[in-house]
């Protein structure tokens, strides 16, 4: 069965012109932010395996040096969690509405 007899199939991106109606450009700002978003969560989990470290190294005992890395890794995780869910919001918003 090729894909002209699958009903599911049937303007699955056959048709190159949709891609350019304004009523799909909403579809492509949101796997556009998706995409973004992976990268963000990826970036994110590489933080916070720094973290373990950082804190296997604090458990031994203080460190000036080790607190401070701790400290600034924190702060910039936190501004990326920040945008992670606010582009969390914008997926959530651009499927919702469908604004363009």
């Amino acid at each position: 069965a090729g894909p002209r007899e699958l009903p599911c199939l049937r303007g699955a991106g056959a048709d190159p012109d949709r891609a350019r109606d304004p009523g799909f450009r909403w579809f492509a700002a949101k796997v556009g932010v998706y995409g973004l978003l992976l990268v963000i969560g990826l970036k994110l989990r590489f933080i916070m395996r720094e973290w373990t470290m950082l804190f296997r190294k604090l458990a031994q005992g203080p460190d000036a040096a080790v607190e401070a890395t701790l400290d600034r890794s924190i702060r910039f995780g936190r501004n990326i969690a920040y945008l992670y869910w606010i582009g969390i919001a914008t997926v959530a918003f651009l499927g919702a509405t469908k604004p363009f």
